[in-house]
């Protein structure tokens, strides 16, 4: 009976403080992070099953309780780590480059007063009710238009995304095949 309740206890208290003390040990490595906040929580679970009667409400003070043995046991580094080698390129630099020109393409086929909102709002980091009094309209008109061309440029930008990944997939396969197509030819 006595395993039965503290295992009750254990499922009730777990999940919340595992994120909790996930997010305290954020200056650990993932994986060495996730056995940190294993052995912590276990700990800070035993200390709070052990002193139950004294807390009417465990909640209010499982979160202090879990950062002692955290603090204690994983303080942060005083020194830097060391570099490490940085992480292999694996995305196409020629992709920020067509993202750019396809927004561009798109952003000039929107209306006059949209795109002059979206670049005083967007990109000039102007409220809406700064654009609107220098444009001399409401503030809903300036959050329409600027909702409506947000809309419009992600929609026609998902489509070119998926339309160039069509491509950059597609486009190889073919290559291959008119190649071994080739060799085939000659072979025989």
């Amino acid at each position: 009976m006595h395993r039965a309740e503290f295992e009750r206890f254990h499922l009730l208290y777990n999940q919340r403080l595992t994120s909790y003390v996930f997010r305290c040990l954020r200056h650990l490595p993932y994986d060495r992070r996730r056995v940190a906040a294993e052995d912590v929580v276990g700990e800070t679970v035993e200390l709070l099953w052990r002193d139950r009667h004294k807390h009417r409400v465990p909640e209010r003070v499982m979160y202090r309780i879990a950062r002692c043995p955290a603090a204690r046991k994983f303080p942060p580094e005083k020194e830097p780590l060391a570099l490490e080698e940085p992480p292999e390129e694996t995305t196409d630099p020629m992709e920020d480059v067509e993202d750019l020109l396809t927004l561009e393409e798109e952003f000039a086929k929107l209306p006059e007063k949209t795109r002059r909102y979206l670049y005083e709002h967007k990109g000039l980091g102007k409220t809406a009710q700064e654009v609107a009094s220098g444009a001399g309209v409401s503030k809903g008109a300036v959050t329409v238009s600027v909702s409506r061309g947000l809309r419009v440029l992600r929609g026609a930008f998902e489509s070119l995304r998926m339309v160039l990944d069509l491509i950059r997939h597609i486009l190889p396969v073919l290559v291959f095949m008119s190649e071994s197509t080739r060799i085939w030819q000659w072979w025989s």
